[in-house]
């Protein structure tokens, strides 16, 4: 059976204490992060940069349920993660998904 890819969708603004974090966590696990941004203005996007299977996506804030349904639509692959930057996987989490 063939591995199927995942993608994970973070939606963020002013996000950068918490990003590397919660991006960090993920490791190799994720053929595509998608990170749909709302206007950061404190480093967010420097942050997603330093990872190269980051898609940073600017969207003006459309509530939270239509922009995480907004992020959902960016993605590639059939299975999504959605994380909120504040929240990071843990070990036991990480090797589960893996």
């Amino acid at each position: 059976m063939a591995e199927k890819k995942l993608s994970v969708a973070i939606i963020t603004l002013n996000e950068a204490h918490n990003l590397k974090r919660c991006l960090d966590s993920l490791r190799d696990l994720p053929d595509e992060i998608v990170i749909v941004d709302s206007g950061s203005t404190d480093g967010t996007r420097a942050v997603a940069a330093e990872y190269p299977q980051v898609r940073f996506i600017e969207q003006s804030f459309l509530g939270y349920g239509p922009q995480k349904d907004f992020a959902l639509d960016q993605t590639q692959h059939e299975i999504v993660l959605s994380l909120d930057p504040d929240e990071a996987l843990s070990e036991e989490l990480y090797h589960s998904i893996k």
